[in-house]
Parts: structure tokens; sequence; C-alpha cells
């Protein structure tokens, strides 16, 4: 079985702003299990625009990028040409970042604290140097420890001497105590100890820190640049120094060290020597363990630049740049030993730059290798050096765990909170305690939660979902369409659409549902309080027994409760209701669209609904403020549309309608319809059936219909039709309008043929008096006494004139199409 590292996700472009410049990649495995890459970048649109500044992406554990370009020299230190130095993680998934601020006059060094999503919490100076002083700062390194605190190490020269320097700060940037001369240039006048430089700082699993770089010293005859360790405390201030931890013996200078910390707590160095690749390895305590070896077995090629990764089984990869073929590459040591065989990361011409710049390396904290370098753009590739054949165990505090590639494994959780990959292959994957995350990726997948809120993704109706009774609050998001299932996820709680998935059946336990965030979803749920969720699409949402509460978001959404006392709230959109429970709730919120509900209980339209329609089993229904359309399919039925600008129609039996206020349409249709117009200037129809027809007050027109209709024009000017049958149109006090043709209420078709009737017994003929009958003295002129009524013709209308005072002129008139010789028979007097 090889153990040479396998390709787990091919190189990608990682910069998502591809225009002008990008340089110096670092890439860093956050503690989260994301994973972050920043680089140099002169391309204005995401930085500043005001010269090179540092851009970075976070990506989750497959990859994907999670975040934007994130501008992460913002705020504090973005006006210069700023120079990416070093980034390291933070417990809280977060980092830390420092970098070169330079200016002709000084040079500052600055650091930022950064949370997970890349916010800058935090920016400072880390040194700020003043104009004139005489010194310059370079080269700063930052390593971080378990409690967030972080220490910055950097040289500062003063045009002779080249000193390490190291500061220390607390995980809020307040640093602790005055900076430590970690190494002085030109130690007790000797030629050793000269032009120190290279420094690369690491946190220790003890607490402190170590920091490796290059100085000249001399060594038989020779002075050479060689490799050394400076140990610090936790507290940044000086431990052990370990002098010559490469010889110069053989008379080759030492460049480019590095150092990490493996598994078993020992310290592995690395740097390049006449272009080869040297190591050894040390005791925490800085004691020498393995010496001095050869990295890679290959020594006829030409290095140069090395980054480092600790594995997890204890080993170490090395990453570096061959010089004489021009490509990246790879190998893996155990101990001094090289493993496998020697990989090709990328070639030169690989890239669009076609030369591979810098590059760095980091390791997830599931055990994978990323590396990232530039070339014309910045590229990033994911190696996997874990064995085959055996589980993935992920640590506690890992975050995210992923799955090999091409092979079916089992992934086994920590117990903390896990987010489980298991990508393609037919994986099994094992949450256990804490708040699970579980994916199989494509394959049919076993996935087991425990203990714990857990979160499943399926993409095949072969994925095997295992929760017992008790165990948390579930959620199940599926990329497929889910017919009834019966107990194959009994004990999830909480179901969503995700992908192209657009139809979920679930069971009788009451869950919480979610459709498909961007599609139009259809929702089935049974037994149980169920809560549904819509989404921006149309969604068509069927709920079961039990009170449900819906929420159709936005979209012209279809939404009926069925059995139970339900709250549906449609959102945005033209949504339909069916309500069939007289506990039903139904909420619009104002400009929503325009919403329909059809009850098949008697209902009242809530705010902000306009349209109603009732079935066959309901009696009753109410309007609301809005302009309504109220329609019943069936049964007598009692229609209010109360304010607003109604339509109204009624059924085939016999109706009560009550416009409101408002200019309401009404049609009582067939039946024998008792229909108030209210106030406002109303349209009504009887249609067929004996109706009783009252216009209410304002400016009504009516249409009796068909059969023997009793119409009340009511106060304002009202224009009258009884049509086919015997009508009667009944006046009262108050119903009258003006004296003439155009200012009198008509009555359109009066028809003495069909026993059509005026009925004035209402009004009270003689002022000052009782309820008083008019007298009828056909188209005479009026004696002077009170309470005559009489009529005349002109210009193709019949005028019917009343004096109720007694002085032979017309109080009131009613106005009747055509010429019609009355009678006495024509009216209820």
């Amino acid at each position: 079985m090889s153990i040479t590292p396998t390709t787990w996700l091919q190189e990608f472009i990682t910069n998502l702003v591809t225009a002008n410049n990008q340089a110096n990649p670092r890439v860093v495995a956050l503690a989260n299990g994301n994973f972050l890459v920043v680089w140099e970048d002169d391309s204005n649109p995401v930085g500043g625009g005001a010269g090179t500044d540092i851009v970075g992406v976070i990506f989750n554990a497959l990859g994907q990028p999670i975040t934007g370009s994130l501008f992460l020299n913002n705020f504090f230190g973005f006006s210069r040409n700023e120079v990416l130095n070093s980034v390291a993680a933070t417990p809280d998934g977060g980092f830390v970042m420092v970098y070169t601020f330079p200016n002709a006059d000084d040079t500052d060094l600055i650091f930022g604290i950064y949370d997970a999503t890349g916010f800058r919490t935090v920016g400072d100076f880390a040194v700020n140097d003043s104009a004139g002083n005489g010194l310059t700062y370079s080269n700063p390194n930052v390593a971080v420890q378990a409690d967030g605190s972080f220490f910055v190490t950097f040289i500062r020269d003063d045009g002779t001497n080249q000193d390490l320097v190291g500061r220390k700060f607390t995980s809020f940037g307040t640093q602790v105590d005055s900076e430590v001369v970690m190494r002085e240039d030109g130690f007790s006048g000797s030629a050793d100890n000269e032009n120190i430089a290279e420094p690369d700082t690491i946190a220790l699993a003890n607490g402190g820190f170590a920091t490796v770089y290059t100085e000249n010293d001399t060594f038989g005859g020779f002075n050479r640049r060689t490799v050394e360790l400076r140990l610090s405390n936790a507290n940044g201030t000086n431990g052990a120094l370990v002098n010559n931890i490469s010889l110069p013996d053989d008379g080759d200078d030492d460049s480019g060290p590095r150092i990490v910390q493996l598994a078993d707590n020992r310290l592995l160095i690395a740097w390049v020597e006449s272009g080869d690749i040297r190591g050894r390895i040390l005791n925490e305590n800085g004691t020498s363990s393995v010496p001095e070896f050869n990295i890679t077995n290959n020594t006829t090629l030409n290095f140069s630049t090395i980054d480092l990764v600790a594995l997890e089984d204890g080993g170490y990869y090395t990453v570096f740049r061959d010089d004489t073929v021009g490509r990246l590459l790879g190998v893996r040591g155990f101990n001094g030993s090289q493993q496998g065989v020697t990989i090709i990361i990328s070639n030169d011409a690989d890239g669009v730059g076609g030369d591979i710049g810098d590059f760095s390396a980091s390791l997830t904290t599931d055990g994978r290798i990323l590396v990232s370098w530039e070339n014309g753009e910045i590229y990033t590739e994911i190696l996997d050096p874990r064995l085959f054949n055996t589980a993935i165990t992920a640590d506690p505090g890992d975050g995210q765990i992923t799955d090999r590639q091409a092979t079916d494994n089992t992934l086994n959780g920590s117990g903390l909170d896990d987010i489980l990959y298991g990508l393609d292959g037919s994986d099994v994957l094992i949450g256990n305690n804490g708040n699970d995350t579980l994916d199989g990726g494509t394959g049919n997948d076993e996935m087991i939660g425990g203990l714990g809120n857990d979160t499943y993704f399926i993409d095949s109706i072969a994925d095997i979902v295992t929760e017992l009774p008790g165990q948390g609050t579930d959620r199940l998001n599926t990329a497929i369409n889910l017919n009834p299932f019966g107990t194959r996820y009994a004990n999830i709680e909480v179901f969503a659409l995700i992908g192209s998935a657009i139809a979920i059946h679930t069971t009788d336990n009451g869950e919480t549902i979610f459709a498909n965030p961007t599609l139009g979803s259809r929702i089935f749920a049974y037994g149980g309080d169920d809560t549904i969720n819509g989404s921006v699409g149309n969604d068509r949402i069927f709920a079961g027994s039990g009170n449900d509460t819906i929420f159709g978001g936005g979209g012209n959404d279809v939404i009926d409760g069925n059995a139970g006392a339900d709250t549906m709230t449609g959102g945005a959109g033209n949504d339909n209701y069916f309500v069939d429970n007289l506990g039903d709730v139904v909420i619009e919120f104002a400009d929503e669209g325009t919403d329909f509900v059809r009850s098949f209980v008697d209902f009242t339209l809530g705010e902000n609904i306009e349209l109603l329609r009732l079935a066959l089993t309901a009696s009753v229904g109410n309007g609301n403020a809005l302009d309504n359309t109220i329609v019943t399919a069936g049964g007598a039925a009692t229609l209010r549309g109360f304010d607003g600008n109604d339509n109204i129609r009624g059924s085939q039996f016999n109706d009560i309608i009550q416009g409101g206020r408002g200019n309401d349409t009404i049609n009582g249709l067939s039946g024998a319809d008792t229909i108030d117009g209210g106030s406002g200037d109303d349209e009504i129809k009887g249609s067929n059936g004996d109706d009783i027809i009252d216009g209410g007050t304002g400016n009504d027109t009516i249409f009796g219909g068909k059969d023997n209709d009793t119409i009340t024009g009511g106060a304002g000017l009202d224009t009258m039709r009884g049509d086919i049958g015997a009508d009667i149109f009944v006046f009262d006090d108050g119903h009258f309008s003006g004296l003439t043709a155009s200012t009198a209420d008509t009555i359109t078709d009066f028809d003495q043929a069909e026993n059509d009737t005026i009925d004035l017994s209402l009004v009270d003929a003689i002022l000052g008096g009782g309820d008083d009958a008019f007298t009828f003295i056909g188209s005479g002129a009026f004696s002077g006494t009170a309470g005559e009524v009489r009529f005349e013709q002109s210009g193709g209308v019949t005028m019917i004139f009343m004096d109720t005072n007694g002085n032979g002129n017309a109080n009131l008139a009613i106005a009747l199409t055509g010429l019609i010789n009355l009678t006495e028979a024509d009216f209820i007097l």
C-alpha cells in the first residue's frame, strides 16, 4: 500500500477576481475546518486602490468559497504598498495576520485580528516606526497559542546590526510587557551571529514558541550562513538558544529555514543547502533527536525554497521548488526518512504566468495538505496523505471531516460538534455525541447521528439515516424528492428540500419543513402539528391533521392547512388558501399581492386579503376594509363586504348579501336573495328569483332580474330596473333626489303589463302630520291640497310628482323611462 499522498482536489484558481496582479500567497487551515488563502493584490476593484493591498478568500473543507474577496488591510494600514508576511489561525476559527506597511521614511509592522468570517475586529501596530530614527523593520512572523494570545517576531536593522526581536500580545491585541531581543547581531563582538535574517516562528504545545533563522557562523575556517533556533517562553521571554542546527563545515550557505512541531511534540527544522533540502529533528526543549539528514532522496536536482507541514501520524510533508525543471514538488517523510515517492504538484507551464513563484502549505484539521502558489494567478491544491482502509476519526475541535476520494469509508465524529463529508462511495458516517452535520455525498450512504441536534444531507433514495427517539432535534436536507417513506426517516424533526428537489411527503409526527429555497415546491405533511416554510418559489403546501403553522414566503403559493386549527401566512405573491376549520387563521401583510381564500367553513377575511370563495359547506363569508371579491359556490349564504369597493356574487339559493361601505358590485344570481348595497354608489343585480334589494345610501344602479323583485333605491340618485316579473319599487322618506328627469330617481322599465308597482306607502304624504297616504290625481294639476300625487309626460319620460306641503308645487319626484299612462293601480299609496 502506497503512503504517497493522493490529489484530493485538483489545483484551482483561488483569487475570485483575476484582474491585474496577485503574488506572495499564504494558506492557513482554520480551527473550524475552513481554510484561508491570502495574497498581495493590486486589483483595485477588490482592494482600496492605494497601491498593493492584501486580499483573501475563506473556503470550506470541500474547497468551496464561503466568502467573497476580503479586503483584509481595510480600515487600518491600507494607504501604501502593503506587503503580506505571515498569517496564523486563532482557536475561534478566525486568524491573525501581520504585514509590512512601508513608507519612504519609516516601515510600520501592523497586525489584524479577524473573526471566522474574515471581519477585522482589531487592527494595530506591532511596531509603530518613527521617521528619522535610523531603524527599519522587516520579516514579521506571527504564531498563535491555544488561548488566542500571539507572538510577533521580526528583524530590527539599525544600519549595522540586524537583531531578532519579539513582542507578545494578548488575544485582544494588547502588548504584554516590553519587546524582547531574541538574538543580537554581532554577539560578543565576534564574526559569528551576524546578519540575522529569515525568521520563522511557531507556537509550541507547551505554551511557548520556537523561532528558526539564519545568521553567519564560523566553523573550521568557514564563515557561512547557518540555521539557529531560539525557544521562547509563554510570556515571550527568551528560553534556550540552540546554535548550529546546521554547521558551516562544508562551506555551503543555508537559507529559507522552516520549522514545524510534529505530532509527538518534537521539532522538525528544514532548510535549503546548495540546492539540497536538509533537515534535523530536535526535542521540544531543543536537544537533538535525529541528526541532520536529506529531506528527499533526490540530490541531483537543484531545489530552492521550502515549506513544511506536520502530519497527524507523526510524519511531515515538505513542499519545495525544483529550479532544474521548473516545478513545485512534495514529499512525505518520517523521522528523517523519505516515505513514498516525490510527486509533482504543479509545473511552471501549468499556470498562466509560466513560472511558479511564492508558495505556502498548511494542514487541515482533518489531516489533508493545503498548498497555494503564485503562477500568474493564485492556485490552490489539496493533497490527502491519510492511509487507505482505515476509518477516519475526528479529534475534538477538528470541525470539518472529509472522506477520501473514490473509496468507501467510515467517518467517526469526535463527540463534539462535527461536520462529516462522505464524498463519493458508499460511506458510513457516525456523528456520535454533539450537534453534527453528516453529508454522505454521492453513493448509498449510511448516516448515524447519535445524541445531539444533527443535520443530514441525502442525495440517494438508498441513503439510510438512523436517529433514535430522544436524541435531539434533527434535520434532513434532501436533494431528491421524497415520496411517502413510512418509518424510513423516523425521529427526524426537520425536513428541507435542497438542490433540485421540489417534492416531499413527511410523516405523522409533526415536523418543521422547508421548501426548496429557490424552486417552487410541493409539500405534503400528514399528522401532527407541523411548521411549514415556503420560499421564493410558487409553492403548493398541503398540511394534514393537526394544528399547523404555515409560511408561504415569496411566490404565488397554494396553502391548505387541512384538518386542525391552522395559522397560514402567505407572504409576498398572490397566494391561495384553503380554510376548513373555524379555528383557521390567515395572515397577510400590506403590499403582498392579491390573495384568495377558499373556505369550507364560515369565514371573515383578515386584513390585506382580497378574495373569498365559500364552498358548499360554508354559509357566512365576510370581507374586510379592502376591495374584496366574495363569491359562494353552493348553498344559501350570508355575504358581507364591509368596507371597500367590493364585488360580491351569491349562489342559486336564497342569499343574504350586504355590500357595506364603498362602491360595491353585487350579483345575487339565482334564488330569492336579500341584498343591501349599504353606503356608496353600488351596482346591484338580483338576477333570477324574487329578490329584495335595497341600494342603501349613494347613487345606486339596481337591476332586479327575472321574477318578482322588491327594489328600494334608498338615498341618493338611483337608477332601477326591475326586468321580467311583477316588481315593486319601494320609496321611503329621504329616498328622493331631484325634481327633473336628470336629477330624480329613475325606473327604466316600469311595465304595467307585468304588474310593476310603485310603493309610496312608507312616505309621509302630508308634512307635519302622521304617516299619511297619497291621493292619486292622474295627470291633472295640483289643487293646492297636500298629499297629492300626479304624473306628466315630456320628452319620452314620465315624471311622477308629489306635493307634500299643499303649495301646489312638487316636493318629490320619480322619473320613469318611456311614456306611461299611470293609474292608481300602479301605486301602493
